[in-house]
């Protein structure tokens, strides 16, 4: 009977390991599944009167289905004949042991100059690790076609133009301008699409010496309409030319391509000591500086320059508030508006009212000054809040009237007139001066582990 017993234990056991097993197996596959499947692809775009035609070779392929993602402003050519991969109504790459398809599709030919973006077939769960891009242009026009890939080099046979590119990543975008445009070399995959063949002088940073990029002369587009091409407007202003492509390899080298315009300045300011006429970046270099010790400046300096990554608002609010003990928001806010918001940090301490926690109350420093929430305060001290628009009255034994960020208020009716504002507005949040809280609402202020306010 032991042994009977012995048996089914074992069998039981065998089972459940067996059931865990396949539960693994499972899980791992659907894990991997989400993985992306790397891949590389050869662009070969061939450009005539009547249109474009492209023949994207995707490499590295599995022996699953692929669902593709056509180019909005293409249409799909469908096989005559053999298919390959490309399922008949052309939505989808089917299961196969070859490890390659060829999309093939036309996009319209321009007639004015035109800047393409996103013109290239995705395959869904793919990630594209190189591009090539392969231009044949087989008519004389009045202008030329160019990728923003690092160039390789072009020829040229009578009526056929063809011109070739690659680098790490997907097919980047494509331009058409008119006139002659001549490659001349800034640096290995560094290359300016110019009307003359020379360049003036220009200084580049070191951020930007190791970055390929292809910058096109022209007053037909703007720096603010590519992503991936470096437009210059004036070939003679080698001032303007240098910034431009320094701050292309910054936004490249630091991950700044999707960041607002207020972070690539204060970075560009702060690595590479460049005159700007930004008023807000400007405020916000000294507010940091005011707030940092000499030592916590030079380690702030030095993380910046080793951050060659991905650097975002987000990322430099952390970084201030660990050096600073309190948490801020301050490049992110000023990431999200036009006007500038001013530098505060928030301190980490509870703040108590007559000995008892004090709920939504909080203390921040900012520009000099010591700040506390003034709602909660004012609602725990027993007054009535009106809360207009441009005004706050608390209305209590006495009456106070605030207008957040002007050096006036009235109490009792009466107004008076101040060196700085007792009330400010951040981040739609109302402070009060702590010098105002002592004189206004009656409270001592002693600080330790906590924050003591007293009547």
């Amino acid at each position: 009977m032991k042994w009977v017993l012995s048996f089914f234990t074992l069998l039981l056991m065998t089972a459940a390991a067996g059931l865990l097993y396949f539960q693994w197996t499972g899980y791992d596959s659907a894990a991997a599944s989400d993985e992306k499947v790397l891949v590389s692809q050869t662009l070969d775009v061939k450009i005539k009167p009547r249109g474009i035609t492209v023949s994207q070779t995707i490499n590295g392929l599995p022996d699953t289905e692929l669902l593709i993602d056509w180019p909005e402003i293409a249409d799909p050519v469908s096989c005559m004949e053999e298919c390959g991969r490309v399922s008949k109504n052309m939505d989808k790459v089917i299961a196969g042991e070859k490890t390659s398809v060829t999309l093939t599709y036309t996009l319209q030919t321009p007639v004015t100059p035109a800047l393409l973006k996103n013109w290239g077939a995705k395959l869904r769960g793919t990630e594209v690790q190189s591009t090539s891009v392969h231009l044949t242009e087989s008519y004389q026009s009045e202008g030329m076609w160019i990728s923003s890939l690092p160039f390789n080099g072009n020829s040229q046979l009578e009526l056929i133009r063809f011109s070739s590119y690659s680098h790490q990543g997907n097919e980047g975008e494509l331009i058409w301008v008119s006139g002659q445009l001549y490659p001349v070399s800034a640096g290995p995959g560094q290359t300016v699409f110019s009307p003359s063949e020379a360049l003036p002088d220009i200084t580049l940073s070191e951020y930007a010496a190791d970055v390929p990029f292809t910058a096109v002369v022209t007053d037909t587009f703007t720096p603010e309409d590519s992503n991936d091409f470096i437009i210059i407007n004036n070939l003679n202003d080698s001032d303007a030319m240098t910034k431009l492509i320094n701050e292309y390899a910054m936004k490249k080298s630091y991950g700044l391509s999707g960041e607002s315009q207020f972070v690539v300045d204060y970075v560009m300011l702060q690595l590479l000591n460049e005159e700007t006429d930004s008023e807000k970046t400007l405020r916000a270099d000294q507010s940091v500086k005011s707030v940092l010790s000499k030592s916590k400046l030079t380690e702030w300096e030095q993380w910046l320059h080793e951050k060659r990554s991905s650097l975002t608002a987000a990322d430099l609010d952390q970084k201030l508030s660990d050096l600073m003990k309190g948490k801020t928001a301050f490049f992110e806010l000023n990431a999200a508006t036009d006007g500038y918001i001013p530098l505060s940090i928030t301190d980490s301490r509870e703040v108590t009212l007559n000995g008892e926690l004090l709920e939504g109350a909080h203390r921040i420093d900012s520009e000099n000054e010591s700040y506390y929430t003034l709602l909660p305060l004012l609602e725990h001290l027993g007054y009535t809040v009106q809360d207009a628009a441009g005004s706050v009255t608390a209305i209590g034994d006495s009456s106070y009237t605030f207008y957040p960020d002007e050096a006036i208020f009235r109490y009792n009716g009466s107004g008076y007139d101040l060196m700085s504002p007792p009330v400010i507005s951040i981040n739609n949040q109302l402070y009060i001066q702590e010098r105002w809280v002592q004189k206004f609402l009656l409270l001592s202020v002693e600080k330790d582990q906590q924050i003591h306010l007293t009547k």
